[in-house]
């Protein structure tokens, strides 16, 4: 593994902590999948997305209405 895909794979990592994580999204006032990427440094949706699915085989935002349906469960 290069570098490059070290970093893109921690990055895309706080991400998804991000995205599952309510209290980090308000604290920081970040809203959906775009605000949550900008917060960690991706400004290109497409290789964001991209990069996404192919570290955890699903789109952001998946990820983000799986947390939705979690906390609405609860």
């Amino acid at each position: 593994m290069s570098p490059l895909q070290v970093v893109r794979s921690v990055r895309l990592h706080q991400v998804r902590h991000a995205l599952m994580n309510t209290e980090f999204c308000v604290e920081n006032n970040i809203h959906g999948v775009l605000g949550v990427a900008a917060h960690f440094g991706y400004v290109g949706r497409s290789h964001f997305a991209r990069y996404y699915k192919q570290e955890f085989l699903e789109m952001p935002s998946q990820t983000l209405s799986n947390r939705r349906y979690a906390d609405y469960a609860f």
